[in-house]
């Protein structure tokens, strides 16, 4: 497979360390970037898929959803969410309860 150079620019503290990575790894800087850029390349781009598809069985009607009142209901009676903690959290985030 050809490659091609490009350029980014970060910040030294960065560079540091993936120099010290390198060393420790005995790996290029190179290397350690073509791959941290594979592996964010390969998540985001699942995402993305995942998310088209949701959104394609959304309007096909097919997706199972859940209401979130339901949830929360669920989680109450498990006791895994407590109500100071349903309440902290609605304040935290500007949610109205």
């Amino acid at each position: 497979m050809s490659t091609i150079a490009t350029t980014i620019r970060i910040q030294g503290s960065l560079q540091e360390r993936y120099d010290q990575l390198a060393r420790a790894t005995g790996r290029t800087r190179n290397y350690l970037m073509a791959e941290a850029l594979e592996r964010y390349v390969a998540r985001e781009g699942w995402q993305i898929e995942q998310t088209r598809a949701s959104l394609a069985a959304l309007e096909a009607g097919t997706l199972d959803t859940i209401d979130v009142d339901d949830l929360i209901a669920e989680d109450l009676a498990s006791g895994e969410l407590t109500q100071e903690d349903l309440d902290e959290a609605y304040a935290r985030y500007g949610v109205p309860s």
